[in-house]
C-alpha cells in the first residue's frame, strides 16, 4: 500500500531492552524480534496501528478495507450497479448525498449514480384543488429614463432600488424597455414592495432612482410622469367593455385606456320614433341581447292606420349590458322604429390601463371616450372604420363599433347634433340619441395595472384535482424515468425516500425509447411500472404480452387479468367489437394508482395486437 508507515519496531528492540538482558538472554531478544517482525506484516496489529490514518484514507486504503467502507456507507445501493463506478470517489462525496436526503437533488443524484440518467420529478400536490388558493398578482410599475438606450438596464432584475429624494424602496421583479412614440427611451420597472416604512407609493416624479445589481451594474435614472388614475365625472350610456379611450395631451404620449366594466340594467321605457302602420294591439315586442334576460312588452294601442301609439312593458328585464335589439312579432305591421330607454345600461364603472404612457406633466387637454349614437331610418348600411359626417353640424368621426343601431364613434372633429342625418361610404341614418362620458385623468409616478390570477390554483373546472389521499396529496412524488420501477425502488427506499411519503413511477420517457403515442406510452416490455391515469389502446406488437395488474384504488374489479382480453390479430381486429366495448368500459373505473405488471415473454411470429396503456 503506497504511503504506508515504514518505521519498524524490530529496529528499536535492542536499544529498548536493558544491556544485561541482551547479554544474559540473547535468545529472548531474538524471540522479541521474531514476534514483532510478525506483527509488522500487513494486516497484523502493529502494521494496522502504524498505518491507521492511511487505512482511514479512502485514496490510500486497501481493496479489502475499501469494501468495508462500501458496506458501511453504500449499503443501501445495489452492489451490481456500483461495480462500474469509482467507489473511492463515490465514498468521498457520499456525505453530501446523505445530507440532502429527501430532497429533489438527492433523488436526481441517485439516478445519476445508478443509471447515469437525468430525471425529472413531479409533485401532485401542486395540482390539488384548494379553495380560495388563487395567487393574485398586482403589478406596480414606474417608468424611468433609459440613458444607455439598450437592454443593460434589465440586469437590474432581482435587485433593490430606492428613490433619492423620497427614500422609497422596492425590489425590481421585471424590466421592459421600449422607445416611446416621442422618441424617448423608456424602461418600465415592475416592482415588489418589501419595506413598509418606505413604500413604493412614495416614489416621486422626476426624482432619481438608484440601485446596484448583483453583478455590479450601477443604476441611476429619473422617473417619468405617467397617467395613473382617473375620475369618472359623467359615466355616459351604451358603452361596452373593450371600448378604447383616446387620451390627448400637450406633453405626454402613449397612454392607452379601455373601458373595463360597465353598469348593467333594465329597460325602463320604450320610445316610439316611427309609428309605422298595420300593427295590432298585443303584437309582441321581441328583445334580443347576448347579456340581459326577461324583458317583455306588447303593443297596447294603435291609431286608425295601425300605427303604434302606446307600448306596455310587462317585464323590465335585468342584467342588460348593452341595449337590446328590438323586433315586433306581427303579421302585417311595418315601418315602426322603437328606442329602448335605460338610464343605466352601459354606464362606465371601471377603466383598465393598457399603458400608462410617459412624460405627462399636465392634466390631458382632451379626453375622448367613444361617443355613442343611436341611429334610425338607416338606408344602406354602416361598418366599422367607416368615416361619417353630420349633414348639419359638419362634424366627422370614425365608427369603431356598430350593432343594434348603436354606433361608437371615435376621432371626432366637431359636435354631432341629435336629429341630423349622418352619412358614410355605404349608407345614411338619422341620429336619435347620443351620449358621451366625461373622465378626468390624473398623473403621477406609480402605476398599478389591473390585478390578475397568476395561475389556476383554486379554480373549479381547471387543471386541478380533488385530494384523494393517495396520488393527489401533499406527501406523494412522481419520478419520470426510462428505467423500470423494480430497478430503483429498493435503492430509493433504502437510502433517501422520506418516511411517510409515497413514490410513483411515470414512464413518459419510455416514449423516447419506444414507439410514441398521444401522452406517451407505458411500453409492454418494461416491467412493473406505476402511474396514475391510463386508458386502453391497441398497438401492433411482436413479442410478449401484459399479464395482470392490481392495487387499483377505485376499480370495481380485483385481480383482473389483462390476458383475459385475449390476443387480437390484425385480421380479427375489425371483427371483434366485444374487445372494444370491454376496453371502453374500463376507461372510467380503472385509474388511480395502478401497479402494472409485465408477464412472461412469449415468442410470436405474427404482428399481434395487444393491449397497452397511454397516460392521460
Amino acid at each position: 500500500m503506497d504511503g504506508m508507515n515504514d518505521k519498524k519496531i524490530t529496529a528499536l528492540i535492542e536499544n529498548s531492552i536493558p544491556k544485561f538482558v541482551t547479554i544474559e538472554y540473547p535468545r529472548f531478544v531474538e524471540f522479541l524480534k521474531v514476534y514483532y517482525s510478525q506483527q509488522e506484516n500487513q494486516g497484523q496489529p502493529y502494521e494496522f496501528l502504524a498505518n491507521l490514518l492511511n487505512y482511514a484514507n479512502i485514496d490510500e486504503t486497501t481493496l479489502e478495507y475499501l469494501e468495508n467502507f462500501s458496506e458501511q456507507f453504500l449499503s443501501g445501493l445495489p452492489h451490481e450497479r456500483l461495480a462500474a463506478l469509482d467507489k473511492r470517489n463515490l465514498i468521498k462525496n457520499i456525505k453530501q448525498f446523505y445530507q440532502s436526503v429527501g430532497t429533489e437533488a438527492s433523488v436526481k443524484f441517485l439516478f445519476r449514480i445508478l443509471f447515469n440518467e437525468d430525471i425529472t420529478l413531479y409533485y401532485p400536490t401542486v395540482d390539488i384543488l384548494r379553495a380560495s388558493d388563487g395567487k393574485w398578482q398586482n403589478d406596480f410599475v414606474i417608468k424611468v429614463t433609459n440613458s444607455q438606450q439598450n437592454d443593460e438596464i434589465k440586469r437590474l432584475e432581482g435587485s433593490e432600488i430606492h428613490g433619492f429624494s423620497s427614500g422609497a424602496k422596492a425590489l425590481v421583479e421585471k424590466v421592459k424597455t421600449y422607445i416611446a412614440s416621442n422618441g424617448y427611451y423608456v424602461a418600465e420597472l415592475f416592482l415588489t414592495q418589501y419595506d413598509l416604512m418606505n413604500p413604493i407609493t412614495n416614489f416621486q416624479v422626476n426624482e432619481s432612482v438608484i440601485g446596484t445589481s448583483y453583478d455590479g451594474y450601477r443604476f441611476n435614472e429619473k422617473i417619468y410622469s405617467i397617467i395613473n388614475d382617473y375620475e369618472i365625472l359623467v359615466p355616459g350610456l351604451n358603452n361596452l367593455p373593450g371600448d378604447f379611450i383616446n387620451i390627448q395631451s400637450n406633453t405626454g404620449v402613449d397612454a392607452f385606456v379601455l373601458v373595463d366594466e360597465v353598469q348593467k340594467g333594465s329597460i325602463e321605457n320604450i320610445e316610439i320614433i316611427n309609428a309605422g302602420e298595420n300593427y295590432a294591439i298585443n303584437d309582441e315586442i321581441v328583445f334580443t341581447s347576448e347579456s340581459g334576460l326577461k324583458a317583455k312588452a306588447r303593443v297596447s294601442n294603435v291609431d286608425v292606420n295601425g300605427g303604434i301609439t302606446e307600448i306596455k312593458i310587462l317585464n323590465n328585464g335585468y342584467d342588460y349590458q348593452e341595449i337590446p335589439h328590438i323586433d315586433i312579432d306581427t303579421e302585417n305591421g311595418t315601418g315602426a322604429e322603437l328606442y329602448p330607454v335605460s338610464s343605466t345600461i352601459g354606464a362606465i364603472k371601471k377603466l383598465k390601463f393598457i399603458s400608462f404612457g410617459v412624460n405627462y406633466s399636465d392634466v390631458p387637454s382632451e379626453i375622448n371616450p367613444f361617443q355613442n349614437i343611436f341611429v334610425y331610418n338607416v338606408i344602406g348600411g354602416f361598418a366599422v372604420n367607416d368615416e361619417i359626417e353630420g349633414s348639419i353640424s359638419g362634424a366627422t368621426g370614425t365608427i369603431r363599433r356598430y350593432s343594434n343601431n348603436i354606433m361608437g364613434i371615435a376621432l371626432i372633429d366637431g359636435t354631432f347634433i341629435e336629429g341630423e342625418t349622418i352619412t358614410g361610404p355605404s349608407g345614411s341614418g338619422v341620429i336619435y340619441k347620443q351620449s358621451i362620458a366625461m373622465i378626468n385623468f390624473l398623473y403621477g409616478a406609480i402605476g398599478n395595472y389591473k390585478g390578475y390570477f397568476r395561475n389556476t390554483d383554486g379554480f373549479l373546472d381547471s387543471n386541478k384535482y380533488l385530494q384523494d389521499s393517495y396520488y393527489y396529496q401533499d406527501f406523494s412524488y412522481v419520478i419520470n424515468t426510462t428505467k423500470d420501477k423494480s430497478l430503483w425502488i429498493n435503492p430509493l427506499k433504502n437510502t433517501i425516500h422520506p418516511a411517510g411519503s409515497i413514490v410513483f413511477g411515470l414512464m413518459e420517457k419510455g416514449s423516447e425509447l419506444y414507439s410514441s403515442s398521444i401522452g406517451g406510452i407505458i411500453s409492454p416490455w418494461l416491467s412493473t411500472t406505476e402511474f396514475y391515469k391510463f386508458r386502453f389502446e391497441y398497438q401492433p406488437f411482436d413479442d410478449g404480452f401484459l399479464s395482470e395488474f392490481g392495487n387499483t384504488q377505485i376499480s370495481s374489479f380485483e385481480d383482473f387479468y389483462l390476458y383475459e382480453l385475449g390476443w387480437l390479430s390484425p385480421n380479427d381486429y375489425e371483427e371483434d367489437p366485444d374487445h372494444l366495448t370491454l376496453n371502453a368500459s374500463r376507461k372510467s373505473n380503472i385509474c388511480l394508482g395502478s401497479d402494472i405488471k409485465i408477464g412472461d415473454f412469449e415468442e410470436s411470429t405474427d404482428n399481434d395486437l395487444v393491449n397497452y396503456f397511454l397516460i392521460e
